[in-house]
């Protein structure tokens, strides 16, 4: 009697974060003098591949063959099949935009012959490992494989081998790292927390010790307030005291023009004074002239033409002194004007400073 066995093949990508991500998909698997099978082609499914067959018709050698393929776990040459040179095993994988790839393990009987073969290149040498190009290819592991004699997934394993194998599909010690780093960041912080706890307390102390001198800081800024509105009146009264100085200044100055102006205005007083007495010497020649009997001979031309001259001179010196004395009117009126100012800017001066003492020689000021 026959008995008929079912293979079923799932073939699942593990979670390697040091493999490529590009998610390939086996199309089809062939053995070539591998154990019982001369020439086999498996195609796959996109979900679940189911293989049934009676027993020792090699439904376990395909499985096998896959392992040999992905793992490189089968020693030696028994798997060759009887009479022949040498095994061969080819496995196409198709990629998500549909390129396919494939890959070939290839073993003689005598040894001398140990391939890999990825869409033609060849890789010797690799030990009992996978070459690393093909591996980024396959993207599997001993935990994608479960045969018909292993125990349940995980169930049977300790806590060690589960722990092992998860680790396989996700990097358990990112979970260690992350809490190692928490557990630092949270003691840092608490360090943090202790010490500014310390500078609080420290700090409420002290506002406790100057407590008391409060009022005094108090008193210190109402005085600081004080000293800045005595500064701004000092220099208020020292801007007064500059534009006193030089309205005295202008004072004397414009006194000694004054003065200056006088002196011309009696020296052309006094040429006037001369020019009198000379219009008066020509008013007498005028008389004697209408006297002369006109038989004599008329007495020289030159003194008149002379005093002719002088007499326009001093006419212009007269109309000169006529100009000097409106100007010194004008004069007179502006230092009226400039006295008043002075005595407006002394009142001014006597009222800032009443009752106030010097901040320089700290003595009261003399009212004007």
């Amino acid at each position: 009697m026959k008995i008929f066995t079912v293979y079923l093949i799932w073939i699942s990508q593990p979670f390697d974060t040091s493999l490529d991500n590009n998610v390939m998909r086996f199309e089809s698997i062939t053995l070539q003098n591998f154990q019982a099978h001369t020439k086999l082609t498996v195609e796959f499914g996109k979900g679940i591949t189911t293989i049934v067959g009676a027993t020792d018709q090699g439904k376990s050698a395909v499985l096998r063959a896959l392992r040999w393929v992905c793992l490189n776990d089968l020693s030696g040459t028994d798997f060759v099949k009887e009479g022949e040179r040498q095994a061969k095993v080819t496995l196409t994988v198709v990629d998500e935009s549909g390129r396919q790839t494939t890959v070939r393990r290839t073993k003689s009987k005598d040894g001398s012959l140990n391939t890999y073969h990825l869409n033609g290149e060849e890789f010797k040498s690799f030990g009992t490992g996978v070459p690393t190009e093909i591996r980024k290819v396959l993207q599997l592991d001993e935990i994608n494989f479960q045969s018909q004699h292993d125990s349940p997934f995980w169930f049977n394993d300790t806590a060690g081998e589960v722990s092992r194998k998860l680790n396989s599909v996700i990097d358990l010690t990112i979970i260690d790292t992350t809490l190692s780093k928490v557990g630092g960041q949270v003691r840092e912080k608490q360090e943090r927390l202790k010490i500014t706890k310390e500078r609080l307390e420290k700090t409420v102390s002290e506002l406790k010790t100057l407590e008391p001198d409060k009022s005094r800081i108090d008193d210190f800024k109402t005085l600081n307030q004080h000293r800045k509105e005595l500064a701004a009146k000092e220099e208020t009264l020292h801007q007064l005291e500059t534009v006193v100085e030089g309205i005295s200044a202008n004072q004397v100055e414009k006194l000694t023009c004054r003065a200056q102006e006088g002196d011309h205005l009696l020296a052309l007083a006094r040429s006037v004074a001369t020019v009198q007495v000379t219009v008066t010497g020509l008013t007498d020649l005028l008389e004697s002239i209408n006297q002369v009997d006109l038989v004599t001979p008329p007495p020289s031309f030159a003194p008149l033409t002379q005093l002719w001259d002088e007499v326009s001179q001093k006419e212009k010196e007269r109309e000169a002194l006529e100009d000097l004395l409106s100007r010194i009117e004008e004069t007179d009126r502006i230092n009226n004007r400039q006295i008043g100012s002075v005595k407006t800017a002394q009142n001014r001066l006597a009222q800032a400073t009443k009752g106030k003492e010097c901040p320089l020689c700290h003595r009261p000021f003399q009212s004007q």
